[in-house]
C-alpha cells in the first residue's frame, strides 16, 4: 500500500487540526448546561442520535484527511484509556489535551527547547496531582453519591437517587450493572452473582460495540479446568445448547485457535451465541474456584481429577445464570441457579477455613495473607449481591442515550468512592494554580512548560462557564479570589458558594487521570517528527471483512 509521509511542524500542525475538530465537537457537551450534538445515523431513513454524552460524540468523529485522522485517533485513544480506567472524563481529557498541545506547538515555533518544555509539563502535572490528592474529601455518604451521579448524568437527580440506593445495598466495592429496560421508567433489581478480572478471548465476541460488552441472557455455563484444543470436543454440548435454544458461556483454562475459530464463526453467524473466558484464580486454587462457581450456578465443574471428558458432558452438567456480561478485562455473572442452602453451607465452610488459617501460627505472614485474600475473594463471589439498573425511556433512541449517561454516572460514583472527590465544575482543578505558582526553574523552556499547565488547569472551568452563558474569565477570577477551597460557581444555577454543599462534586480519579493523560498526549505530539499515513487504493471493496458484513448486512461499496 502506498504511503504519504509528512515531517516536522507541518505534520504536527495537521494532526493538531484533527484534534481541534474533535475537541470543538465534544466541548459543547461539557457541564450541566452543555449543549446537544446531533449525529446522523449511518443508515438512511433512521433518526439521528441526539446526545450530550462526550464519549458518543467522540466515537462518531471521522474525517477523510489521513493526517487529521491520525490526530483524532490519537486523542480518542488517549481519552479512551481514561474512560477505561474510570469510566468518565473523556470530554475533560480531550479539552485539556487540545489546550496543552496548542500552547506547546506555539512555544516550539518560538524556538523553545522541546525537552525543557516536556520537563516543565511533567513537573507541573506531578505537582498538580499531589495538590489534588491533598484537597480530596471522602464521598461515601448517600448525599454525595446522589450529587456525583447527578453531575455525571447532566443534572438528572433521579439517576443519582437510583445509584445511591444501589451502592447502599451492594457496598462501595460491589457490582452495579446498567442495561436497557422494557418500560418508560427506570427499575433496579438485586441478585446474587460473581465477578472476576478475566475478559473475553476475542473482541469478536462483542454483542454491543457501542458499550464494548458481550452480553448473554439466561446462558448455560460450561466450567472446564483444561485447555480446549479442538472444536470437535465442543460439538456435542454445542448441539445440545442449540437444540435447547440457549446461549453458552464457556469458562475454560484456555481455548486454542483451532477451537476458538469455530466458536467465533457460530457466534458471528448467530447459529449459537457463545462467549469464551478464562476462569478466576490460578494453579491449584482454580479448581476450587470452579467448584465454587458450580455451586453458585447449579451445575458441576468438569475436572480432570474426576476423569471427566468434554465430549461426554450433558446439558444437565451445565450451570445457569440470569445474565452474563463480559468486557475486555472483566466477567460478571448475575443470578445463579444454585441451591441457596448448598451455597450457604459452602460459604460457612470457607469462613471456617479462613478463621482457622488466621489462628494458625505456622507459615510465613506473606503466604498467610495471600491465602486469606483468596478465601475472601471466593466468599465474595458466593455471597455478594449485584445490582442491575434497567434504564427506561419513551423511545429506543432516548433509552440508549440515557443508558450511556447512567453508565457514566455509575462509573463516576465508583471512582469517587475509591479516591474521594473535589469541588466540581472545574474549580477543584483550577485551584492547582496556587501550588504551581511555587514552582520555578532557571531554564526558560521549563518555566514555560510549568506556565502551560498553570493555564491549562482553568480550561475545563472556562468551557463549562461558556456553555452556561457566563463570562468565563469573571467566573475564574471570582473563584480564585476566595480562600475557601470549596468555593466556586454552580453552573446549574449560576450562583457562587460552597460546591460541596451544593452537591457539585467531581471524582478525584477522573480529574487526576484527565490531566495526566492530557499531558502525556501533548508531549507525544510535541516529540513527533514524522507521520506516515496510508493512501487507500481505488478498490471500492477495500477494508471489507466477512465479520463486518455479517454484523451490518450492508454493501461495503456504499
Amino acid at each position: 500500500m502506498a504511503k504519504d509521509i509528512r515531517y516536522g511542524d507541518a505534520a504536527r500542525r495537521r494532526m493538531l487540526a484533527g484534534a481541534n475538530l474533535l475537541a470543538d465537537a465534544v466541548q459543547v457537551t461539557l457541564g450541566p448546561r452543555g449543549r446537544n450534538v446531533v449525529i446522523q445515523h449511518r443508515t438512511s431513513g433512521i433518526l439521528p442520535v441526539v446526545t450530550k454524552d462526550g464519549v458518543t460524540v467522540a466515537r462518531s468523529i471521522a474525517v477523510d484527511d489521513r493526517f487529521e485522522s491520525a490526530g483524532i485517533n490519537m486523542f480518542k485513544e488517549m481519552a479512551g484509556r481514561v474512560s477505561k480506567e474510570c469510566g468518565d472524563g473523556t470530554t475533560t481529557t480531550i479539552v485539556l489535551a487540545r489546550f496543552i498541545a496548542r500552547k506547546v506547538l506555539r512555544a516550539m515555533s518560538s524556538g523553545l527547547d522541546p525537552n525543557g518544555l516536556r520537563t516543565g509539563l511533567e513537573l507541573a502535572t506531578q505537582t498538580a496531582v499531589e495538590d489534588l490528592k491533598r484537597r480530596a474529601k471522602s464521598c461515601a455518604d448517600e448525599r454525595s453519591i446522589v450529587h456525583i451521579a447527578a453531575t455525571a448524568s447532566n443534572g438528572d437527580l433521579s439517576v443519582g437517587e437510583l445509584l445511591a440506593s444501589a451502592f447502599k445495598k451492594v457496598g462501595p466495592n460491589g457490582i452495579v450493572n446498567v442495561s436497557l429496560g422494557n418500560g418508560t421508567s427506570d427499575e433496579i433489581a438485586f441478585q446474587e452473582g460473581a465477578h472476576w478480572e478475566q475478559g473475553w478471548l476475542s473482541p469478536y465476541f462483542m454483542t454491543d460495540k457501542t458499550r464494548r460488552i458481550a452480553e448473554l441472557i439466561n446462558p448455560y455455563v460450561l466450567l472446564y479446568d483444561r485447555p480446549i484444543k479442538q472444536f470437535d470436543e465442543l460439538i456435542p454440548i454445542l448441539d445440545q445448547v442449540r437444540q435447547a435454544e440457549g446461549s453458552l458461556l464457556i469458562i475454560a483454562d484456555d481455548i486454542e485457535e483451532a477451537a476458538l475459530g469455530g466458536i467465533l464463526l457460530n457466534h458471528i453467524r448467530c447459529v449459537l451465541k457463545a462467549v469464551a473466558v478464562k476462569p478466576p484464580a490460578y494453579g491449584d486454587r482454580r479448581k476450587e474456584t470452579l467448584a465454587d462457581l458450580a455451586c453458585l450456578l447449579g451445575g458441576r465443574a468438569i475436572l480432570e481429577d474426576n476423569g471427566d471428558e468434554l465430549s461426554h458432558v450433558k446439558l444437565a452438567d451445565l450451570g445457569r445464570a440470569n445474565r452474563a456480561e463480559v468486557t475486555e478485562s472483566e466477567t460478571t455473572l448475575f443470578g445463579g441457579a444454585g441451591d441457596a442452602d448448598k451455597i450457604a453451607e459452602r460459604v460457612h465452610a470457607l469462613r471456617f477455613e479462613a478463621e482457622r488459617l488466621q489462628k494458625n501460627d505456622r507459615g510465613s505472614p506473606t503466604g498467610k495473607l495471600h491465602d486469606l485474600e483468596e478465601f475472601d475473594e471466593r466468599i465474595g463471589n458466593l455471597s455478594s449481591v449485584t445490582a442491575t439498573i434497567h434504564v427506561g425511556g419513551g423511545t429506543e433512541t432516548e433509552m440508549k442515550e440515557r443508558l450511556q449517561r447512567v453508565e457514566n454516572a455509575r462509573n463516576a460514583v465508583a471512582a469517587a468512592l475509591a479516591e474521594g472527590g473535589l469541588p466540581g465544575g472545574g474549580a477543584g482543578l483550577l485551584r492547582c494554580r496556587k501550588a504551581l505558582s511555587g514552582l520555578s526553574s532557571t531554564d526558560i523552556a521549563v518555566r514555560h512548560g510549568i506556565q502551560i499547565i498553570a493555564d491549562a488547569v482553568g480550561e475545563p472551568l472556562r468551557r463549562i462557564a461558556d456553555n452556561s452563558g457566563k463570562d468565563a474569565l469573571a467566573v475564574a477570577y471570582e473563584t480564585l479570589a476566595s480562600s475557601d477551597e470549596g468555593f466556586g460557581c454552580d453552573a446549574r444555577t449560576g450562583r457562587f458558594g460552597d460546591l460541596f454543599e451544593a452537591g457539585v462534586i467531581d471524582p478525584l480519579r477522573v480529574t487526576r487521570l484527565a490531566l495526566q493523560h492530557a499531558t502525556i498526549t501533548a508531549s507525544t505530539l510535541m516529540t513527533t517528527e514524522c507521520v506516515v499515513a496510508n493512501l487507500p487504493p481505488d478498490d471500492p471493496t477495500f477494508g471489507y471483512t466477512g465479520e463486518w458484513a455479517a454484523a451490518t448486512r450492508e454493501d461495503p461499496r456504499l
